[in-house]
C-alpha cells in the first residue's frame, strides 16, 4: 500500500480495503496466513447535538426544508436551506408550483445562528428577508432539492454553484444557477438534463481527483431495472451517479446504489447526502436516509466509496436513528450536505429532524403548522466507521511499500480489552523487536495513541523494505491507523 498523495500516514477503516483476505497455508508458496477472524467492520452512532435553526419566518411558515447545502469558509458556517409557505402545492398539476425558496444563514461558532436580511428577494411585500434564491429569479419555473457548492476551478463570476430540481409546465428538468459570492444568483437559461426528475437533495461538486463535476440524483428501481416513472408504487428509489466536463450539459444519470435482497423489501434509498472524506480528496462519505414503509419512518445510514462509484452501504443500524425508535414525537430525520469541523477533534454533519412521518407530511390537517428543525450530528475525528472485536479479534494490513517510522492507532478498548501490534515481512516472519510479545498494549480511549514496542515508538526497519502490520485486538474498536 502507498500513502495517497497529497494525504500521507492517515489510514481510516471504511471497508475491507486495509484488511488482508489471507490465505491458509499454500504448498510452494511463501505467502500463508494471515486470514482474519472474530472482527467485524460497523458504522458508527453520531453523536446528536440539540436543534440549532428552527422556523421562525413567514417564509417558512409550512416548513424548513430537508436539503441542506454547508461550506465552512473563511472560519464562517455558511448554510444553504430551503423553506417553504403556504403557497407551495405539491399536488398541483402545474408544476411550478412545486418549488421551494432557497435561503441562507450563517454562524461563527456553530451554535449560534443569523438569518440576515439581505434585501435581495421580497415574500409578500417584504425585502427584507434571508431569501436568496426562488422562482422568481428562475423565470417562474420550479426549484426545489438543490445543493449549493464551491467550484474551485470556475471564474470568479461562477464560483458558486447550485443544481436543483426545475420545471417548465409539465417537463422536469434538473436546472441552475452560478454565483460570485453564493447570495446573488443567476439561473442558467438552458436545464443541465432535460426531460428528468430527482425529487429529492441531488449532490454535486466538484471532483479534483477525476476533474470533473460528479453528481448525485434518484432514480426508481422496479425488480432491478431503473423505472420509467417515478409515479410507479412498484418501484423502490435508489442512488444514481452522473459525471461531465462542463456544468452546463449533463448525461441523463445511472444508478449506482440501491437496496437488494440483504435488506428488508419495504425500504428505500430516499437521499444520498454524499460529501468528500474531511481532508481526503480520494474517499468519499454518504449518508442516506433509509425510507421504511412499513413504519412510514426514515433513518440515516453510512456508505463509504474509494471512487465515488461503488458504494459500500452500512445498511445493518443507522447511525443517526429517530430518537427512541420513533416512541417519542420523532418520526424521520435526514442528513444535509457537507461535512465541516466542530470544535477540536470533532466533525459535523447538518441534519434535520421532523415531527410527523413521511405520507403524515402531505397530510392537511398538517399543513398548518411549522415544521422541521436543524441539529448536528457529528463524530470524532476518522470515527465514521470501525473493525471490531467483541471478543477476540486478528487481521493483517496490506504490504506497506512506504517506509515506516512510526504507528499510532486511533482505537477505543473496553474493560479487559487491548490492541497489540506486530510487525511482519511480506512472508508473515515477525521483524525482530517488533513482535507482539514486545508490544505494549494499547488500553483506552485515544485518538492518536502511540505504537510502543517495548517502550520504543521508532520503527528501525530498513525503508526499502515492505512491511505487513499484523493486529490482535480484544474487545476493542480499531477506526483507522496513522504512519510516519
Amino acid at each position: 500500500m502507498k500513502a495517497v498523495s497529497g494525504t500521507p500516514h492517515r489510514w481510516p477503516f471504511l471497508d475491507w480495503s486495509l484488511v488482508q483476505p489471507g490465505y491458509q497455508h499454500m504448498p510452494r508458496s511463501p505467502k500463508y496466513g494471515n486470514v482474519p477472524h472474530g472482527i467485524s467492520i460497523r458504522s458508527q452512532p453520531a453523536h446528536r447535538s440539540v436543534p440549532w435553526l428552527r422556523a421562525d419566518r413567514p417564509w417558512e411558515e409550512q416548513a424548513l426544508g430537508k436539503s441542506q447545502s454547508l461550506i465552512y469558509e473563511n472560519g464562517i458556517y455558511r448554510l444553504w436551506y430551503e423553506a417553504a409557505a403556504r403557497d407551495y402545492n405539491w399536488r398541483s398539476s402545474d408544476l411550478t408550483d412545486y418549488s421551494h425558496r432557497l435561503c441562507y444563514a450563517e454562524s461563527s461558532d456553530g451554535v449560534n445562528w443569523h438569518k440576515p436580511n439581505l434585501g435581495l428577494v421580497e415574500f409578500r411585500g417584504d425585502r427584507n428577508t434571508n431569501i436568496v434564491f426562488d422562482r422568481t429569479h428562475n423565470g417562474g419555473r420550479a426549484c426545489l432539492g438543490g445543493t449549493v457548492f464551491v467550484d474551485p476551478v470556475a471564474p470568479a463570476a461562477e464560483r458558486y454553484k447550485h443544481l436543483f430540481l426545475g420545471a417548465e409546465p409539465r417537463t422536469w428538468q434538473m436546472q441552475g444557477a452560478v454565483s460570485a459570492d453564493g447570495l446573488q444568483w443567476t439561473p442558467i437559461a438552458e436545464p443541465l438534463i432535460d426531460g428528468f426528475m430527482s425529487d429529492t437533495q441531488t449532490t454535486a461538486h466538484y471532483d479534483p481527483v477525476r476533474r470533473r463535476y460528479v453528481g448525485y440524483f434518484r432514480t426508481w428501481m422496479a425488480g432491478g431495472v431503473p423505472g420509467s416513472s417515478f409515479r410507479s408504487r412498484q418501484s423502490r428509489r435508489s442512488i444514481s451517479r452522473a459525471e461531465t466536463a462542463d456544468f452546463r450539459n449533463w448525461p441523463h444519470p445511472e444508478t449506482t446504489a440501491y437496496l437488494g435482497v440483504a435488506h428488508h423489501p419495504c425500504h428505500d434509498l430516499y437521499t444520498n447526502a454524499h460529501a468528500l472524506y474531511p481532508g481526503r480528496d480520494d474517499l468519499h462519505l454518504f449518508f442516506p436516509a433509509q425510507f421504511s414503509r412499513e413504519k412510514d419512518t426514515l433513518q440515516v445510514h453510512l456508505a463509504t466509496s474509494r471512487d465515488g462509484v461503488r458504494l459500500e452501504y452500512f445498511g445493518d443500524r443507522p447511525v443517526v436513528p429517530i430518537e427512541a425508535d420513533g416512541a417519542g414525537d420523532e418520526k424521520r430525520v435526514y442528513a444535509g450536505v457537507g461535512i465541516v469541523p466542530l470544535g477540536t477533534d470533532t466533525v459535523a454533519v447538518p441534519c434535520s429532524r421532523w415531527h410527523h412521518t413521511h405520507n403524515e407530511d402531505t397530510a392537511e390537517e398538517f399543513r398548518e403548522e411549522y415544521q422541521g428543525e436543524y441539529f448536528w450530528a457529528t463524530w470524532s475525528t476518522d470515527r465514521f466507521a470501525a473493525v471490531e472485536a467483541d471478543e477476540r479479534g486478528f487481521f493483517a494490513t496490506p504490504v506497506f511499500d512506504d517506509p515506516l517510522a512510526a504507528l499510532s492507532v486511533n482505537a477505543t478498548t473496553y474493560p479487559a480489552g487491548e490492541i497489540r501490534v506486530q510487525l511482519t515481512d511480506e512472508t508473515g516472519v515477525p521483524i525482530e523487536g517488533y513482535a507482539f510479545a514486545q508490544c505494549d498494549p494499547v488500553r483506552g480511549d485515544e485518538i492518536r495513541h502511540p505504537v510502543t514496542w517495548r517502550g520504543r515508538p521508532e520503527i528501525s526497519v530498513h525503508p526499502e523494505r515492505p512491511l505487513v502490520i499484523q493486529f490482535r485486538i480484544t474487545r476493542a474498536k480499531l477506526y483507522a491507523l496513522y504512519t510516519a
